[in-house]
């Protein structure tokens, strides 16, 4: 039998954890245009997330503890679930769920680094999905908040071998921000630029598949800056990149 062609430190899938899959499914079908397929297991059945003829991710239900919020895992390929769990612990994280075979898919831990943060690892038995272009719906990348970036970074380094790059942000100014969205009317979302104050900012646009643009001005701050978009009350449009020029 030929090895499984893997990919470490690449994120090959996501899950959404709640005590309620069928509103998040009816949320994010609504919002993204995902689907759900049902995958027979041991206890039942899970609930993966259809983007087009893909899956991306799934809805789990079974291993969320009790009083803890919805929230999203992110699940990343490593070449060695058992060596890669037994180094995080070595480097100051908490072995959470400890290495053990999911039938058919692949040996499975989840760790949390020294500051909290919570990662998911996977060893699969089959190729991990290739690097391609993000398409609608896909995944286009994954951002560790941390009140302690230098001390994420070296547990990045030293248990997933990860190597960090300074990103040169630019001085503290007043930019143009670009937001491509794929919006069938009027909507509005909220944009809080580093934990300031969010504002709102309204799109118009006539086609969910056909993304129009709207530029605003905003200002950041020098350095890194977290930009993050929200509506907690209606729903927001579906972004499609945001880009400072």
């Amino acid at each position: 039998m030929n090895a499984a062609k893997l990919l470490p430190g690449k994120f090959v899938w996501f899950e959404h954890a709640s005590r309620d899959a069928k509103k998040a499914q009816a949320f994010y079908g609504e919002v993204f245009g995902w689907k759900v397929s049902s995958f027979p297991i041991s206890e039942g059945s899970y609930d993966m997330i259809a983007a087009g003829d893909a899956m991306i991710g799934g809805y789990d239900v079974r291993r969320v503890r009790e009083g803890e919020p919805a929230h999203w895992r992110s699940v990343m390929s490593v070449a060695n679930v058992d060596a890669t769990a037994k180094a995080a612990a070595g480097a100051g994280g908490k072995l959470i769920d400890a290495p053990a075979d999911m039938p058919q898919v692949g040996r499975f831990a989840r760790i949390a680094d020294p500051l909290g943060a919570e990662l998911s690892l996977l060893t699969s038995f089959t190729d991990d999905p290739p690097d391609a272009i993000a398409t609608h719906g896909r995944w286009l990348w994954n951002e560790l908040h941390t009140g302690d970036p230098a001390r994420s970074v070296a547990f990045c380094e030293k248990v997933l071998g990860y190597s960090v790059r300074a990103q040169d942000m630019g001085p503290a100014g007043t930019y143009p921000l670009a937001i491509s969205h794929l919006t069938k009317g009027t909507r509005t979302l909220y944009l809080s630029v580093s934990g300031a104050p969010a504002r709102p900012i309204t799109v118009t646009g006539k086609s969910t598949t056909i993304p129009a643009t709207t530029t605003v001005s905003v200002t950041l701050n020098a350095g890194p800056n977290t930009l993050r978009f929200s509506n907690d009350t209606a729903a927001a449009p579906d972004l499609d990149r945001v880009v400072v020029p």
